[in-house]
């Protein structure tokens, strides 16, 4: 009987892994950065600036936000704000700077930092429904800090430095 047990707990384990692995990989979306042009918005409609991280014991800093921008309103439940995730990275001579359209949303609902290069950002969508969304940021946190081989203001590898990150 203990054996019966058993085999059905190791089987209701692997169940359940593989359907959060399933969940992790065919749900996740990989995000670029989006251009310079295309992160240009109205600073008047800034609607919230949260800070996540702040590192500034170095050089080759790390800030990360989340930023919600308000589109304006509207006559029926629809979505109403854009919010992104932004890096800088403060340098001596040159600094680097990244942006992601993280998810348009009827209302920003929290934002917190995880741990290292992981982020969950909570909106409610336009069915009033919360929607919780991982970020995994790790790599671009590291590369934008580790920009190296620059010796003007106007160095190539930050000038386009890119990448991307994955949301779940």
């Amino acid at each position: 009987m203990f054996r019966y047990l058993s085999l059905i707990f190791k089987i209701t384990n692997f169940v359940i892994l593989f359907l959060i692995l399933f969940n992790s990989f065919v749900f996740a979306a990989k995000i670029k950065n989006i251009s310079d042009e295309k992160a240009k918005i109205n600073i008047a409609r800034i609607i919230k600036v949260i800070n996540l991280l702040d590192k500034k014991e170095n050089l080759n800093s790390l800030v990360v936000n989340v930023v919600v921008e308000d589109l304006g309103g509207t006559v029926d439940v629809s979505e109403t704000q854009v919010v992104y995730l932004t890096m800088y990275s403060k340098g001596e001579i040159f600094s680097t700077d990244i942006a992601f359209k993280i998810s348009d949303a009827y209302s920003f609902v929290s934002a917190k930092r995880i741990k290292a290069g992981i982020y969950q950002i909570e909106v409610l969508d336009e069915n009033l429904k919360s929607k919780k969304l991982m970020i995994d940021a790790q790599k671009i946190s590291y590369d934008i800090q580790n920009i190296k081989g620059c010796d003007d203001p106007f160095c190539k590898a930050s000038v386009e430095f890119s990448g991307s990150i994955v949301v779940n």
